[in-house]
């Protein structure tokens, strides 16, 4: 196996492995938003400050999710 597939394959595992924290970073904000938009409070008693911030990172997580799949499928493409 030559020198550049072996990288390629290393650069992969990375890619998995950050996919997957991000999935998992995801989810739990997912759930925190859930928490906090709770629909028996009156809109008046919402913390909108946290809602905002939990919103705004799961943003950030989804993009980031979004560019790291695609360089997964770029070199699994290459390595095909």
């Amino acid at each position: 196996m030559n020198m550049e597939r072996m990288q390629y394959r290393g650069q992969l595992a990375e890619l998995k492995y950050q996919f997957k924290e991000l999935e998992v970073e995801a989810s739990g904000l997912v759930v925190l938003l859930r928490n906090l938009i709770n629909p028996f409070l009156p809109a008046v008693e919402l913390d909108s400050a946290k809602i905002e911030k939990a919103a705004d990172k799961l943003h950030e997580a989804v993009t980031s999710l979004k560019v790291t799949s695609d360089k997964i499928k770029e070199i699994e493409e290459v390595l095909r």
